[in-house]
């Protein structure tokens, strides 16, 4: 198996749902919005990570293994 880091935007559903409705995006705009390890590129997408670091999350690392 091997193993792929993954970094992402840590944060509550609660803030990520809150963030949804704020931009008027959906949840899946913005879990997408929050992963780093492959970002989307697009303005809706820094805005979420903006508001999200306004809200207090921050970033984390883990770890997924795949078959290799």
């Amino acid at each position: 198996m091997k193993a792929i880091t993954v970094k992402y935007y840590d944060l509550p559903f609660v803030y990520k749902k809150q963030i949804a409705a704020e931009l008027g995006c959906s949840l899946v705009t913005v879990r997408k919005a929050m992963e780093l390890t492959n970002p989307v590129v697009s303005e809706l997408c820094d805005r979420v990570r903006k508001r999200a670091v306004e809200m207090g999350a921050r970033i984390n690392t883990k770890y997924k293994y795949i078959e290799a």
